[in-house]
């Protein structure tokens, strides 16, 4: 998972894009979570109180995701929004949407 910004911050930075040596690599954290950590947080934020249950696993479930970014890592790319702070941002503008479209739709 990864904020928006950090992603245009990549193809941002012309010593990553135009490096013919790769010519393929991931834009992500890097950080692993479980995907039950990242629910928890979830209802945290929305300030929700849900159970999580975890039922039997599917073939091609995954309890965790995350990428390798070395190689991004190895032209200097850090990300500047943390998993926290990616989803604040993305609520906050899913509600300054909300709001502009209620004024579009009167």
């Amino acid at each position: 998972f990864i904020y928006i910004k950090d992603i245009i911050d990549v193809f941002l930075k012309k010593n990553i894009i135009e490096n013919k040596k790769f010519n393929t690599f991931n834009i992500a954290s890097g950080k692993k979570i479980l995907v039950a950590s990242l629910i928890s947080k979830l209802f945290k934020m929305f300030k929700k109180k849900k159970i999580i249950k975890i039922e039997k696993k599917h073939s091609g479930d995954s309890d965790i995701m995350y990428a390798n970014i070395d190689l991004l890592k190895k032209f200097g790319f850090k990300n500047k929004f943390s998993l926290e702070k990616g989803i604040k941002l993305m609520i906050n503008d899913i509600k300054k949407f909300d709001e502009n479209s209620s004024h579009i739709n009167r």
